[in-house]
């Protein structure tokens, strides 16, 4: 619940009641407070869709949305829906520490978050006065007539139609080895020669591999880079 305020709507045929939508905060009674609220977009239009597409005033290459109500125009109240959530859904981590070949051990971290979507903004294309709306910054696709792909638009697309604003929203959900290291201990009969009470050497590293559809950086800090980081070592005492 919000603010206690109701509107009546028309809902198939009949009048409800219910309670005002917080759109600006994009918060919405009975719905998760990380929901996703946005246009459903279902592709690109192509080459061969003109016609459908000049019916929004757009052309091919230009991002395509669900017309939820069918009434010719994307409007955010009209046909902006709940695609998906902000944050993770299930987060899971798997942990273990092996032993083998008496002197050598392994530890290896596993994580995961999963079923959530992130703003994906570099997919708009944004410009400026200084690029003449042909900015790509990161290597991303975009769609030509020679490149009529379906899931990035052309460079210059088209939003000003899109009521409320459009953004694209990637899928952010990952599998990460975030820490995996690797150590001998020198056996007792080393040690002895060596004059050391205990010795160890060893391996391990960070942010190893991970595994997710996300187009740009890293998906759990969106488009910050996420460092590899290895480290190596000895630990003696006398």
């Amino acid at each position: 619940k919000l603010f206690g305020d109701y509107e009546e709507i028309v809902s198939d045929g009949n009048t409800v009641s219910r309670e005002i939508p917080d759109y600006s905060n994009e918060w919405f009674p009975g719905e998760a407070i990380d929901r996703v609220w946005n246009y459903e977009v279902v592709g690109i239009w192509q080459t061969s869709e003109e016609t459908q597409a000049d019916v929004y005033a757009l052309k091919p290459g230009d991002f395509k949305a669900t017309d939820v109500n069918n009434d010719g125009a994307l409007v955010d109240l009209d046909d902006k829906q709940f695609i998906g959530y902000r944050q993770p859904r299930y987060r899971l981590g798997f942990r273990n520490d092996i032993t083998f070949l008496k002197n050598f051990s392994a530890t290896m971290f596993i994580r995961a978050d999963l079923g959530h979507l992130s703003e994906f903004e570099d997919a708009l294309h944004y410009g400026g006065a200084d690029t003449y709306d042909r900015r790509n910054t990161i290597g991303l696709p975009y769609w030509t007539s020679a490149n009529p792909i379906n899931d990035y638009a052309r460079l210059n697309t088209n939003l000003s139609v899109f009521g409320g604003g459009l953004m694209i929203y990637k899928p952010s959900s990952f599998l990460r080895v975030q820490d995996l290291s690797l150590s001998y201990t020198f056996p007792h009969n080393i040690m002895e020669r060596l004059k050391l009470k205990s010795a160890k050497v060893y391996i391990s590293g960070r942010n190893i591999i991970t595994i997710s559809k996300w187009p740009g950086w890293d998906p759990e800090s969106g488009n910050t880079p996420m460092p590899k980081i290895y480290t190596m070592g000895i630990n003696f005492s006398l």
